[in-house]
């Protein structure tokens, strides 16, 4: 009987040592593309060499632990001997670095997990007066496995802390509370901050496609990052995510939360004609206690708040959910929703008129929404052109284009609005460094307004939000 076990175990630790290794040839080859292809389109050309190499290791270890909560100085000179050959290394498709990385950050992040329990579930010394540099913590690594105890326990101790100044907000003076008082949600606060220490762990360990792909990424972004800081490296699945987060309709379950007066996320709007509301189950008022996503574990919400909640439900693995809500009454009531297309209503133009002196016309833009291909969606520029000629209905005086905290999107959405206001031929030019120049020209056949024209931007705004403000 113990043979065929015996032989079952070999074939299993084999298949898997040799998925590993397909895996980390693979980041091999994806980096030297990557290389070529950002050497060919890319402005800026980058050259191999040990500069270089020594920057990527920084930004590569930066993109793995950029909080300095998880790897030692030991762990870095360990890693350091990699450095000097990392040119050579992409060149021969070596993963040495990725392999020894892998292997000692899934070691530190486990230690790390092993850390929160540890402390705790000790009693604190509150009356121990403690000092935390939150500069210094997070910007360097400890020498030593007792000096990172040291700064996960201070810093776990300001978190509890933290939670309970907070949950006694509601007091007139919080520092003129008796002591038995403001201790009295102790253990709710060591609970949500064991929550979300736990879940910035689980974030890397149990990340959707692999600790290695996890990995494998810091190390192709720390490579585009050589290049320039706005550049990223995208798997399919980011790519898919990417593309939904500008579509004007996006997979949801049409419920809106907030976060109640008992820091309980509970239902605060559901769309009509959305998966919730035909489910008939779920009510405005209702506080979901717990999720659990198809062919996953059960999720309790006790100690989440709305953004954890918030990227349970944008996660694209998770299309179908169990939402398990505690209604008025008491009673709890698990209902089944499956993601389905819906409006989305952050990325749609607004546009409405200012009434003073004059007749301003102000359109409002997220971002260069796109429709990818699906001509019986719009983009945005199809959305402003609606905007321009309704509020010209109106004998507007000028317009106003607001752009301020628009990331960006789509080039192309960006380039058919300017072609709504410009009569030039070429108004922009990509510049390449290999390949031919792309000119950005009009695209329309005439100018839909010619009047007084105010772009507003500001810091958030970026990318296509900057081409249309230098354009005008």
């Amino acid at each position: 009987m113990k043979k065929p076990y015996l032989l079952s175990l070999i074939f299993n630790i084999l298949f898997v040592f040799s998925a590993y290794t397909q895996s980390t040839t693979l980041v091999g080859k994806k980096a030297q593309t990557l290389l070529n292809c950002l050497n060919t389109l890319h402005y800026k050309e980058v050259e191999l060499n040990d500069s270089t190499a020594n920057k990527l290791f920084q930004k590569f270890i930066e993109n793995l632990d950029a909080s300095y909560l998880f790897l030692l100085e030991q762990d870095l000179q360990q890693l350091s001997a990699y450095r000097d050959s990392l040119d050579d290394d992409i060149v021969e498709f070596s993963n040495k670095l990725i392999e020894e990385t892998t292997f000692i950050f899934k070691k530190r992040l486990h230690q790390a997990d092993s850390l929160v329990d540890l402390i705790l579930n000790q009693t604190f010394n509150y009356e121990k007066v403690e000092v935390l540099d939150i500069k210094e913590a997070s910007s360097k690594y400890e020498k030593t496995e007792n000096e990172l105890y040291e700064k996960w326990r201070k810093l776990l101790k300001s978190r509890v802390l933290e939670g309970l100044f907070v949950s006694s907000i509601d007091s007139l003076d919080v520092f003129e509370l008796p002591k038995a008082d403001l201790f009295l949600n102790e253990n709710k606060s060591i609970a949500k901050t064991r929550y979300k220490a736990k879940k910035h762990i689980n974030r890397i360990v149990e990340y959707s496609e692999g600790l290695d792909i996890f990995v494998h990424l810091a190390f192709l972004n720390a490579i585009t990052y050589l290049y320039d800081p706005h550049t990223t490296f995208f798997t399919s699945e980011m790519k898919d995510e990417f593309e939904e987060s500008l579509s004007k309709e996006t997979y949801k379950f049409g419920i809106r939360t907030l976060t109640n007066k008992n820091d309980e996320i509970e239902i605060e709007a559901i769309a009509i004609g959305g998966p919730a509301w035909r489910s008939g189950a779920l009510e405005i008022g209702d506080v979901i206690v717990s999720v659990k996503p198809l062919n996953k574990d059960e999720i309790d919400l006790t100690y989440a708040d709305r953004s954890d909640f918030g990227e349970i439900l944008t996660n694209t693995d998770n299309r179908i959910i169990d939402f398990t809500v505690r209604k008025k009454n008491g009673t709890l009531k698990t209902v089944n929703l499956k993601k389905e297309k819906l409006k989305s209503e952050n990325n749609r133009s607004r546009s409405f008129i200012l009434n003073g002196n004059r007749k301003i016309g102000y359109i409002y833009l997220p971002s260069f929404y796109t429709s990818f291909g699906d001509i019986s969606q719009s983009g945005a520029a199809r959305d402003v052109l609606k905007d321009l000629i309704k509020l010209q209905q109106d004998s507007i005086k000028g317009i106003i284009l607001d752009l301020r905290n628009n990331g960006g999107g789509s080039a192309e959405e960006a380039t058919n609005i300017i072609s709504s206001f410009l009569k030039k031929k070429t108004f922009a030019e990509f510049v390449r460094r290999v390949m031919r120049n792309q000119k950005l020209t009009n695209n329309n056949n005439g100018v839909i307004y010619n009047g007084p024209l105010i772009v507003l931007v500001n810091n958030a705004s970026a990318s296509a939000s900057e081409l249309v403000a230098a354009v005008f």
